[in-house]
């Protein structure tokens, strides 16, 4: 049965910044690469960066930290730029208003301070209908006294993509912290599109605490989605899911599954299946509309986007589009009676 110490005594850290060139080239040789600087590995972790395939891992993982380090500013800038163009059709009335200013003279350029800019992510999805009720959220250390207003108030948790993985990593830590009185308040954790966030060990600790205080995990995938199958869940990188997984196919007809088809992004006899998928995805993005009614008319950068996933499968699946659509339109899925939760005594 794992415990915080077992989850906790076996791991390793890169630390790419700190390594030299010359380092590139010793991580496929050093017999003692855990003494390197660019290192912070314990001992039950050595064993952890043994054999070519996990070496092999490790100099991408560097190499690809370090071009992403020297690169962050101007990929940044290209990022504002991209988000900035998004929002000048609504900054000047519509895509015809915006030719007409152009040659006039007179477009009108956005400000990220007005609340008329979206971001990316609202460019994809413009239905802001869906989030009046919701609020901004107080920090956490603001968490316990809101709830102590109301002794039968609770709170659930949630997230998209790398936000899905941070809400489950935050019962993760309430957990490691011993925040009892926190966890007993915790209704439940919903992800949608998360990516691995751990090892088997961490998974089976993680679903015998969540038992223990009745904190359910609902963990939304949806079709083809990318993320949810990286990293890898093989004998390299040791990254698994825990949990039930409520899958969605693209017709958003759901199922309770222990783990998503085609479990690793990458594989040949998908490819097929994941572009023709693609390729529906686009055309019922044309004709939902019409069925459903405007509310699932969508943004001229999604349907950029679902093009976009003809020639990589998956990405485009990925948006919050899908996962926000199977809420409204999917069946409702129950997780399996041995993930309901156990209440203490």
């Amino acid at each position: 049965m794992a415990n915080k110490e077992d989850i906790c005594k076996g791991y390793f850290e890169l630390k790419p910044q700190e390594a030299s060139y010359f380092d590139f080239v010793r991580i496929f040789y050093s017999n003692e690469l855990e003494k390197r600087n660019f290192f912070d590995v314990s001992a039950a972790g050595v064993e952890k960066i043994r054999g070519f395939r996990r070496r092999w891992l490790i100099f991408i993982s560097v190499v690809t930290q370090r071009l992403l380090f020297l690169f962050k500013i101007p990929m940044a800038n290209f990022g504002s730029f991209i988000e900035l163009l998004l929002n000048y059709p609504s900054f000047n009335g519509g895509f015809l208003q915006l030719f007409f200013n152009i040659l006039q003279g007179k477009a009108v350029r956005p400000e990220k301070s007005s609340e008329k800019f979206r971001s990316m992510i609202g460019n994809l999805d413009m239905r802001e209908e869906l989030d009046k009720t919701i609020k901004i959220g107080d920090r956490k250390e603001d968490l316990k006294e809101i709830l102590g207003k109301n002794e039968k108030a609770k709170f659930i948790v949630t997230g998209h993509s790398l936000g899905g993985a941070l809400a489950i990593l935050f019962a993760a830590v309430l957990i490691l912290h011993e925040e009892e009185w926190l966890l007993d308040k915790l209704e439940g954790v919903y992800t949608f599109g998360q990516p691995r966030v751990g090892d088997e060990q961490f998974g089976k600790f993680m679903m015998e605490k969540l038992k223990k205080f009745d904190v359910k995990y609902f963990r939304y995938v949806y079709c083809n989605d990318m993320v949810p199958r990286l990293p890898y869940d093989d004998k390299t990188l040791f990254f698994k899911h825990f949990g039930s997984c409520l899958f969605y196919n693209s017709l958003y007809n759901g199922q309770v599954l222990e783990e998503e088809p085609n479990k690793n992004y990458f594989s040949l006899l998908w490819v097929l299946p994941k572009v023709l998928n693609a390729g529906f995805e686009l055309i019922r993005s044309l004709i939902l509309p019409w069925i459903k009614g405007s509310d699932y008319k969508q943004s001229w950068s999604q349907i950029i986007l679902r093009m976009v996933g003809l020639v990589i499968p998956g990405l485009s699946a990925h948006g919050p589009v899908d996962y926000v659509n199977l809420t409204r339109l999917g069946s409702i899925l129950r997780l399996p009676q041995s993930q309901q939760g156990l209440k203490r005594d």
